[in-house]
This record gives structure tokens, sequence and C-alpha cells, in this order.
């Protein structure tokens, strides 16, 4: 399941390199049979971003248009991301993570830690003892 997860994140980051061929003049050329949005700006874009940490609730607010997905991206960017759960995971294998990157504004976007990254640290440093969380990071 990780293996799949990490195939379609490269095929998300490679969309971007795409638009890094393009002179701003061939966007333009196209841009404006895309609508109101793009499949960067869409609310099922936006939701991954939200599930894979990237949180800006901001954001929500650019499909206030359309009710459901509005109502939907506001319930998401106040969940738990996959990272979050990555930290609650080291937290529960023992790791000191701090109280206020496990209990926070989810909507927020995350602030880095001394202590999660000497948690990484370690995890990195001893595959041998942890290859699941380092398979995991």
């Amino acid at each position: 399941m990780l293996s799949r997860i990490v195939r379609i994140q490269e095929q998300l980051i490679s969309s971007w390199h795409i638009l890094a061929t393009m002179t701003p003049t061939d966007y333009a050329n196209f841009r404006p049979h895309l609508g109101q949005s793009s499949g960067f700006q869409s609310h099922q874009y936006r939701e991954l971003e939200f599930l894979l940490g990237n949180k800006n609730s901001k954001l929500v607010d650019l499909h206030a248009d359309n009710p459901a997905h509005f109502e939907h991206l506001q319930k998401i960017v106040q969940q738990p991301s996959i990272y979050d759960a990555c930290l609650k995971l080291l937290s529960d294998r023992g790791f000191n993570i701090p109280s206020s990157h496990l209990q926070r504004n989810w909507s927020q976007a995350y602030s880095p830690s001394i202590e999660v990254e000497k948690a990484w640290t370690t995890i990195y440093k001893d595959t041998d003892t942890h290859w699941e969380l380092y398979e995991l990071a």
C-alpha cells in the first residue's frame, strides 16, 4: 500500500516538471480552456494536499462556490494529515514527540520540531532496530 502511495505521489510531483518546460505564453494559450480551475486547483488536488500535510485553510475558500466541495474540504483540513498520523505512531513507539505536535490545530501548517527531527534521526541511524519506521519514512 505504501509503495502505491509513493508512486501516486511521484506522479503528482512529476506533473510539475511538465509545467516547468512551458513559457508563460505557452501556458496562457491553453489556460482559458481549463475553466475556473486547473487540475492543481481542483478540490481533489486540494484534498490530497491536505491529507499529505500541506495545510492552508484559506485555500478552502477558493471552493466556496460549490457547497459540497467547500464543506468536504472544511472537514478534511480540520483532520490530522498522514504525517500527523506518522508522528502519533512515533509517539506510540516510544519516541519523544511533543504534545504540541500530537494535539494541535490540524488546519494550520506544520511547525518544525527539534524533538521530531531527533526521532527521525534515530530511526535513520538505526535501521536494524527501526526498519518498519524507516521504510515508512
